[in-house]
């Protein structure tokens, strides 16, 4: 048998579902089952065909996990809630029992497999990541990564607002939003240069959220006299004068929350800008040092693909995604050789700041040309990642595997 655990709604799930033969049906369940307008008679309807879809489409649901050490495959699109040292016994018991575990799709790097270290390399465990480096048992579906994303809000805003950022004119040339600054030597030592260089073409943001966590733990470690504290972030706590030139507040109400994602984004950063000064999460040394370890995609990069924003790519991580998987640099049509960008670490925030002064003086006739060619190579991204949303396999490949296992 298949085992679908955990919540049939989940995001996972509507991830999974979403262009298959049972999605119909599948998107009826998600809109009339928080519905009060359907009455008691027609909900029991509405259970029984639910009943009637998992006889149909061979899966068993099991929403709290109870069956997880049954012979068979397993589903599990949510976390994995200490069912590993289960799962390891269940396939010591039965060597035919798969897993497909799902939520370490999570936009992580390779760190996300240390907490689960008695099945992260069991072959029976195939774990779906954002990391680009495969494994046997670690893969990439970038399909996959779209749709569940999008189902659980956090890239749906810029999926969505293709037109609205089309035709929305922008106040600056480029954006350098920062707002994880701890530790993130690159991106903010180009903060600090392009101040220097004060244009008004170029939007500098700082989000408020690291700088009032480090504001308060520095006034809150000086309190108590930590001198361990302050002296792990001195270099951190010496950057708050200068971050705040460009700060971007937001009110104490949300204090402690990151508003880094979706709508907020979406206005503040996105509609800000013709193109963007992108840096994903994981820094260009850390990359250098161990490509599998921090090759994860994230919502920086999607998020530009998906509403069609063009941008300097401050990142290698993203610049070999972007590679591999067949999506336009920009390269040829900003005129930004990345080649020299990446062949001397030392001088990446040099080479970048090079072109990004470029752009900001050009003269408007060329800067337009350009542009419109940036437009047409964005549009080509952002068409892929709606052909990639649509290629849904993962379903039929899992039953496929289990009639060949279990016939």
């Amino acid at each position: 048998m298949i085992y679908l655990h955990g919540p049939f709604d989940s995001s996972t799930n509507r991830a999974l579902f979403y262009n298959t033969k049972w999605w119909d049906l599948y998107y009826r369940f998600l809109v009339l089952e928080p519905s009060h307008e359907i009455g008691d008679e027609l909900r029991k309807n509405l259970h029984t065909e639910q009943r009637e879809f998992f006889i149909d489409s061979a899966f068993i649901h099991d929403r709290e996990f109870e069956l997880v050490s049954e012979p068979g495959y397993h589903i599990i699109p949510t976390n994995l809630m200490g069912l590993q040292s289960t799962i390891a016994e269940a396939i010591k018991n039965n060597p035919y029992n798969k897993y497909y575990i799902f939520d370490t799709a999570n936009l992580e790097p390779y760190n996300i497999f240390d907490n689960i270290d008695y099945i992260r390399s069991n072959p029976n465990c195939i774990f779906y990541t954002t990391l680009r480096i495969v494994e046997p048992n670690k893969l990439f579906d970038f399909g996959f990564i779209l749709r569940k994303f999008i189902a659980n809000r956090i890239v749906l805003q810029h999926y969505q607002c293709n037109d609205s950022f089309k035709n929305t004119k922008k106040t600056y040339r480029l954006d350098l939003s920062v707002r994880n600054f701890p530790q993130k030597d690159e991106r903010v030592e180009l903060l600090k240069v392009l101040q220097n260089y004060q244009k008004d073409n170029i939007n500098l943001r700082v989000n408020d959220y690291y700088v009032n966590r480090m504001e308060q733990l520095y006034e809150f470690a000086t309190k108590y006299n930590n001198a361990d504290k302050l002296d792990q972030y001195k270099n951190e706590f010496k950057l708050l004068d200068r971050l705040k030139q460009n700060l971007a507040p937001t009110t104490t109400l949300v204090a402690g929350q990151q508003e880094h994602i979706g709508a907020m984004k979406l206005i503040d950063v996105t509609f800000s800008s013709d193109i963007q000064i992108m840096f994903e999460s994981n820094q260009n040394g850390l990359y250098r040092l161990s490509e599998k370890e921090w090759c994860n995609i994230t919502e920086k990069t999607i998020d530009n693909l998906l509403i069609g924003k063009p941008f300097i790519i401050c990142s290698k991580v993203a610049y070999d995604f972007l590679i591999q998987f067949g999506f336009e640099t920009y390269e040829t049509e900003l005129g930004i050789d990345y080649h020299e960008i990446w062949e001397n670490h030392d001088f990446i925030v040099r080479n970048l700041t090079k072109n990004i002064i470029r752009i900001s003086e050009m003269e408007q006739d060329e800067y337009d040309v350009m542009l419109d060619k940036c437009s047409i190579a964005a549009e080509t991204n952002r068409q892929k990642c709606l052909d990639y949303i649509e290629e849904n396999s993962i379903l039929d490949n899992i039953i496929n595997d289990y009639k060949i296992n279990f016939k």
